[in-house]
């Protein structure tokens, strides 16, 4: 059996019990990988970014040619300068670059099709400018999402102005790896939505399919949630679903659009979600909180997760409470 060590690599397959391996077939090229960013108005934190994908590749890229693609939405501050001023140093890094500078803002959807629409690796993966990739080797996860309609799902570690949500961002996590196949998955998503996106890797043709798009133009800001209730409740679709226990990526909390009533685009984001509630049937929001019978059955279903699903969540818990050791650490 295998004992957890904190970020160690734990693979829940949907379909197999607990892999410490697995094996996957070589059906395309892994030796080439594109780090895909979308950016709009972080000139602050995108040379973070830069400098956690510099790391990836200094310490685990040998052998690997390294892409870099970036698709900046028409920020009004000073993003692509300072990506451009940072690659004067970096360049080398990369076998190809392209920093794409919209001239006009179309919104998180295009400026998300658009970075796909560049991508010349069949490995990849998208990351806001804001975010950052983990310490931990990024490339390990080629394996998994070389296999045909793969999705893999990781734990994302938060940081910034709000990084005291441990037990959210766990709590998220639990849930989806105890809702661990499609068809459970999918019944969760439509409730409410538990995926945190940035923790996502996923096959090549997943994200780019063209029914996919031609349903996102809808939204201009609503790119997740959506696309997930696209993509789970496709039924011509037949997605394998893998749960690594190890931490890739650091999402930055922050009061933006989706969480600060003052925005002044936050009214725009909010009729977008009621536009989604119209096509899929999401049941949470239907009913005050008070009287929802799916906030009382997201309850039951956490009571009965942490009893039967007790290991795996004591080794979310682990991962996440190692991190936040580590993180005082070198506050301190």
């Amino acid at each position: 059996m295998f004992e957890f060590e904190a970020f160690g690599l734990l693979i829940y397959n949907s379909y197999d019990n607990l892999h410490e391996n697995c094996e996957s077939p070589n059906y395309m090229d892994k030796t080439a990988y594109t780090f895909a960013l979308l950016t709009y108005n972080q000139e602050e934190f995108i040379v973070e970014c830069l400098e956690s994908i510099k790391y990836q590749i200094i310490n685990y890229g040998e052998g690997i040619e390294c892409h870099l693609v970036i698709s900046d939405d028409c920020s009004p501050d000073n993003t692509v300068e300072t990506i451009n001023s940072w690659l004067e140093s970096n360049r080398e890094l990369f076998a190809y670059t392209n920093v794409i500078a919209g001239e006009t803002n179309i919104g998180t959807v295009r400026n998300m099709f658009r970075l796909l629409d560049n991508i010349k690796t069949p490995l990849y993966k998208v990351l806001a400018g804001d975010d950052k990739f983990y310490t931990n080797n990024i490339f390990e996860l080629n394996e998994y999402i070389s296999e045909p309609n793969t999705l893999v799902f990781t734990p994302v570690l938060p940081f910034g102005d709000y990084s005291d949500c441990q037990p959210v961002f766990a709590d998220w996590f639990k849930m989806i790896s105890y809702c661990n196949t499609p068809k459970k998955l999918k019944k969760l998503i439509n409730i409410t939505n538990f995926i945190h996106t940035p923790g996502v890797f996923q096959t090549q043709g997943i994200f780019e399919e063209e029914g996919l798009r031609t349903y996102s133009m809808q939204f201009f800001y609503l790119e997740d949630y959506a696309r997930w209730l696209y993509i789970l409740n496709d039924k011509n679709a037949d997605y394998k679903l893998k749960f690594v226990t190890k931490p890739y990526i650091c999402y930055r909390v922050a009061s933006g659009i989706s969480t600060n009533k003052n925005h002044p685009k936050y009214k725009k984001l909010q009729a977008e979600y009621d536009l989604l509630k119209k096509i899929y049937d999401t049941k949470y929001n239907k009913l005050p909180s008070l009287i929802n019978p799916w906030r009382y059955y997201l309850v039951w279903l956490r009571f009965i997760r942490n009893i039967t699903n007790r290991k795996v969540c004591q080794e979310i818990d682990a991962v996440y409470n190692a991190y936040f050791e580590e993180d005082k650490k070198s506050k301190a």
